[in-house]
């Protein structure tokens, strides 16, 4: 915190995160069913604002007027005033000790909020620890790269960042640290894809085999431009002796499966077994019916394994996989593969695994990528996303990844128009409209952020809201899906829904991905503001999938935060999924971009992709050029690479180095 960084409230701007240092007047609490809401009343000699805390009612002690609080949040202003929702912000109760430090121009460094240890006693804490550890801390970067680059040294970087004297000195810190954390990605993402080349995975595919013309000819559609350009780029890559690595990034809709169902084919012709890996029991049972249309006609066996299969039935793919079935027709084994998790386990085994598929590449770990290619002897890799991602997410996570880009829609695709409808009135006109529809023999989703009823969070949960709905649409089916219900369960209430026997179904996300149900032509998410963009992105791409006119309507009550008024706004705005996810990477930053359930790095990273876009394409450069230099890193210089990869990005580098 310093003075010029910290805003008046008079010049707090509408939807621009800002810092703010500002006086209690007020302190009230009120309940609104079980949601427990803290309202403070706030002032700074300029305006005044309120600020709300949800959920939060053990805070009331601490609160009380006069106190100072340092607020990090986006404003909303109204005619009511200025208002925080104080859900993405953050609020730091400030002590007398920092708040005269404040005053004297001082630059104060915050840490992450604890009732446990005050922020002074938290810096004199850091400060001890890097006291007592910066002569042992070993500066990687080159020499010429950091004077190059006009860097200061580590232990200067570490020392200004945790006690500044200035401004000045916590940016040219943070400037450091985040060169660091980029430039040591970069160059184990480089290893990875150098590592990658060198294999060799000693086989060749037919691209031109009975199989592959059987699957061509017996398409009920012509594929677009984009779908034949991407699929000769797969096969050049299953052509070469390294194996593949590739990303497909395509829009829902944008016919993903079909391309992967050609590379499978190209699998079989080759006498390979293909998997693929998706999510969820749904999006595989999907997954099979969709595979079996297309690859069954060119004569190519697929199975199912989800947890949810029997024991028999688990033996049964099992032995499919290993050709040990001896009633299967021409002892012929499974082909294809599809599965959820159930895939990853160790007994599971695919003796001529050549291409592994990955759906919806960002639910998975790291490891569960490891674990399915360890199935196979260095098996060809797709990956596959419908979450469409700005260029420095591919840039960080997918550096040792070849991008193919379906930016082409197949043809009947239809309108669909997405409507805001905040309140009770609003929700009523969208429930009406809907049963005008179902009418008109068309079918409906009804989506809920939970299950069952929570004593933590005030939302309507699909369970509840599944007896309310069978009252509103009376003389409708109405069915009943999430994640809790068995294999069974789910497969009836699905094939109820495809069929038409259910007209609306009420669900959790579990239908967030893969679903495709053409008489769909109604979305209504309720609580939309708790979902992020690429999840009502994935909602909304349930519907509208045969051409016909459709409808989302993104339902809400009561108090909506300035981030989620702003990702409604652009879900409303357009249906262009790589501007939603531009949108998206502004309003909530990287996130866990850098965490480990999904790129295996550190959570603690201080690179913002927002504000570092030439620190990221920097450091690419050097990295490049460093193993360009020294491939091994050999070197004296890459040695100190190597060891910090090996300290810092211990997991990461273990697995870039898998292959």
């Amino acid at each position: 915190m310093h003075r010029d960084r910290v805003r008046a409230l008079a010049e707090a701007k509408e939807g621009e995160r800002g810092l703010f240092l500002v006086r209690i007047a007020k302190v009230g609490a009120f309940a609104r069913g079980r949601l427990h809401i803290l309202r403070l009343q706030l002032e700074d000699g300029t305006a005044k604002a309120q600020l709300y805390l949800f959920n939060r009612p053990y805070l009331l002690k601490d609160f009380r007027a006069g106190r100072a609080l340092l607020i990090h949040d986006v404003p909303e202003r109204s005619n009511a005033g200025i208002r925080f929702g104080g859900q993405a912000g953050t609020t730091e109760m400030v002590t007398d000790e920092d708040l005269a430090a404040f005053e004297a121009g001082r630059v104060l460094v915050y840490y992450k909020a604890t009732t446990v240890i005050p922020q002074p006693r938290a810096r004199a804490l850091a400060a001890a620890a890097v006291a007592s550890l910066l002569d042992a801390v070993e500066d990687p970067l080159p020499e010429p790269v950091r004077t190059g680059r006009k860097l200061v040294g580590l232990r200067d970087a570490l020392r200004q960042a945790h006690g500044p004297e200035s401004w000045g000195d916590w940016d040219a810190a943070r400037r450091r640290l985040v060169f660091d954390q980029l430039y040591l990605l970069q160059v184990a993402l480089g290893v990875h894809r150098r590592a990658l080349a060198r294999i060799r995975k000693g086989r060749r595919y037919e691209l031109k085999g009975e199989r592959l013309g059987k699957f061509r000819a017996s398409l009920p559609f012509n594929l677009t431009g984009a779908q034949d350009r991407v699929t000769a780029e797969i096969f050049a890559d299953l052509a070469r002796a390294a194996p593949m690595n590739r990303l497909l990034q395509g829009d829902v809709g944008s016919g993903k499966t079909a391309v992967a169902a050609a590379a499978i084919a190209a699998a079989a012709d080759s006498g390979l077994q293909a998997a693929v890996l998706a999510p969820t029991e749904i999006l595989a049972e999907q997954h099979l019916r969709t595979f079996e249309a297309l690859l069954g006609p060119a004569g190519i066996r697929v199975g199912l394994l989800t947890g949810g299969l029997s024991a028999a039935g688990r033996r049964s793919v099992h032995a499919g996989l290993e050709g040990t079935d001896a009633d299967l027709l021409e002892s012929r084994s499974i082909d294809l593969v599809v599965g959820t998790h159930a895939l990853l386990e160790s007994k599971v085994v695919i003796p001529r695994l050549g291409l592994a598929v990955i759906d919806e590449r960002h639910k998975f770990g790291v490891r569960q990528r490891a674990a399915l290619e360890r199935k196979g002897k260095h098996p060809d890799l797709l990956m596959m996303t419908a979450t469409p991602l700005p260029r420095a997410v591919v840039l960080t996570q997918y550096g040792d990844t070849a991008l193919s880009l379906l930016d082409e829609m197949p043809p009947g695709r239809g309108t669909v128009t997405t409507t805001w409808a905040h309140g009770a009135m609003p929700r009523d006109a969208a429930y009406k409209f809907a049963m005008e529809r179902l009418k008109a023999g068309e079918r409906a989703f009804a989506v809920f952020p939970l299950v069952e009823e929570s004593e933590k969070v005030n939302l309507r949960d699909a369970t509840q809201e599944h007896e309310r709905l069978q009252r509103v649409f009376a003389g409708f089916a109405v069915g009943l899906i999430h994640g809790r219900m068995n294999s069974e369960e789910k497969a009836a209430v699905m094939q109820g829904f495809a069929t038409g026997a259910v007209k609306l179904l009420v669900s959790t996300t579990v239908v967030e991905v893969g679903l495709d149900i053409p008489d769909a032509t109604i979305m209504l998410i309720e609580h939309a503001n708790r979902f992020g963009l690429a999840q009502l992105h994935q909602l909304r791409g349930r519907i509208g999938r045969r051409g016909n006119a459709s409808w989302c309507f993104l339902i809400t009550n009561g108090i909506v935060t300035a981030d989620a008024r702003a990702r409604l706004g652009a879900m409303v705005r357009t249906r262009n999924g790589f501007e939603l996810a531009e949108t998206d990477l502004r309003i909530r930053g990287p996130g866990e971009l850098f965490g480990t359930r999904q790129a295996g790095l550190p959570d603690e990273e201080v690179a913002d992709l927002l504000l570092d876009p030439e620190a990221l394409e920097a450091a690419r450069r050097e990295a490049e050029a460093l193993l360009e230099a020294d491939p091994n890193l050999g070197s004296a210089d890459g040695a100190k690479v190597k060891r910090a990869l090996e300290g810092r990005l211990s997991e990461f580098w273990g697995m870039a180095r898998f292959s």
